[in-house]
């Protein structure tokens, strides 16, 4: 069974998006593979359940390789309308980004 997960976490005010693919661990050279094409992301491995999760953090990563992906290979219905709000809610955390440093850090 294979799990596409895209996990939004909101801590101290800042939030992170994560793309997670899990397999188990029978299938980690599938995550390698994946891992070697793409050129990013990282490995986990959980001992306690043979659960290996291919895991990208970077914001940036997700919009410039996996998102793209997505906007090719379209999923069902509902998991596109997904895919489209992660990607709105996204690209307005980047204007507001960059609204904020050069406002305050710019001066």
């Amino acid at each position: 069974m294979v799990m596409v997960l895209f996990l939004l976490f909101v801590k101290n005010n800042k939030w992170s998006l994560t793309f997670k693919l899990s397999q188990s661990t029978y299938n980690l050279r599938v995550l390698y593979f994946i891992k070697s094409q793409l050129g990013i992301g990282s490995i986990y491995v959980e001992k306690r359940n043979s659960l290996a999760s291919f895991r990208i953090r970077d914001r940036f990563a997700l919009e410039s390789v996996i998102f793209p992906i997505f906007d090719k290979y379209s999923l069902l219905l509902l998991n596109n309308l997904i895919i489209l709000s992660l990607k709105k809610l996204m690209l307005f955390y980047l204007i507001l980004l960059k609204q904020f440093r050069k406002r305050y850090i710019n001066f």
